[in-house]
């Protein structure tokens, strides 16, 4: 009885009331909806690279025989140069290299291609074609 007196009647309240819960629960789902969307990872496949892209991309490194070895590290290309003297760098921001890092005779950098079969391809020519 003394719940009536201090809250009032829940139930003439909600009679009178109700739409501002269901406005509440529609809000509510749609913030869920929207965090959701924005959690979602997006996947974004690699572009293949073709033979002629290979070749202009070891170019960009001043050729096969300035190149040592070519490997991944984690998602980024690394390759291990003689000089970096004969390196064009404007050359991979025009493949859309990003990221691009340079330690030593190190350079690693990511490319929107597929960069395993760059790496493979890069270090067959480096063995001379034997793979």
């Amino acid at each position: 009885m003394n719940d009536i007196i201090v809250f009032g009647n829940i139930t003439t309240w909600l009679k009178y009331n109700f739409w501002w819960i269901l406005i509440l629960l529609v809000l509510l789902l749609v913030l869920f909806g929207f965090i959701r969307l924005q959690r979602k990872p997006k996947i974004v496949k690699p572009k293949s690279v073709e033979d002629d892209q290979i070749l202009s991309i070891i170019e960009s490194y001043g050729g096969i025989n300035n190149i040592k070895a070519a490997f991944l590290d984690g998602k980024r290309l690394k390759v291990e140069l003689k000089s970096l003297d004969l390196l064009d760098i404007e050359r991979f921001e025009s493949y859309g290299a990003s990221g691009i890092f340079i330690s030593g005779n190190h350079i690693k950098m990511v490319l929107p291609y597929d960069m395993q079969k760059l790496v493979d391809k890069i270090n067959n020519e480096i063995d001379g074609g034997k793979s």
